[in-house]
């Protein structure tokens, strides 16, 4: 695996996490009730 495939991978792999916690703090912020798991 050349290192551009890999800082490629490992940019999409940050914004993926990124994208599922700030989906996961909206839920939190409009459910407050809810129990809500971000990490699972």
């Amino acid at each position: 695996m050349q290192l551009t495939e890999h800082q490629t991978l490992l940019r999409d792999n940050v914004r993926l996490t990124i994208f599922i916690f700030y989906q996961c703090n909206r839920r939190r912020i409009l459910h407050p009730l809810s129990p809500v798991r971000c990490w699972s």
